[in-house]
């Protein structure tokens, strides 16, 4: 019998891969966007992805849902710290002034929250905000 010949090379071994669909990473995706985007369109993005994919896939629809609602909330929160700030600097003559820049807390958590929930998302996870999710669970 002839020997075989060989190369030098150790065997390759063959790995299993697994497969995600694309149908499911394309709603990761666009999950993960509904929520990311707050950083560029916020509340408009979230609303556009909610009427493309609201019949489409259930996960998209409510993903972009809490992404919308949570967006909203924070608007009206970072609305409601502007408003208190202009109060407190007329009020004082101007030295509430020097409290601008805790300001930007409420902004940096609003997005901080929505990119952590776009990772989330990104890794096909059901990311669920406290409040909302219950809420949007029922609609």
């Amino acid at each position: 019998m002839p020997a075989k010949k060989t190369t030098g090379e150790p065997p390759q071994e063959v790995k299993k891969t697994e497969t995600v669909s694309t149908k499911a990473s394309d709603d990761n995706v666009m999950a993960a966007l509904a929520h990311a985007l707050a950083l560029v369109a916020p509340v408009i993005a979230p609303l556009i992805i909610w009427i493309i994919y609201k019949d489409k896939s259930r996960y998209v629809k409510n993903q972009s849902m809490q992404a919308l609602i949570f967006q909203l909330a924070g608007f009206v929160v970072i609305g409601a710290c502007f408003m208190i700030f202009f109060v407190f600097a007329f009020a004082t003559m101007g030295l509430g002034s020097l409290c601008f820049p805790v300001l930007f807390i409420p902004m940096l958590g609003v997005l901080g929250y929505s990119l952590y929930a776009a990772l989330k998302c990104y890794k096909g996870e059901d990311f669920k905000y406290p409040v909302i999710a219950d809420f949007v669970g029922k609609m």
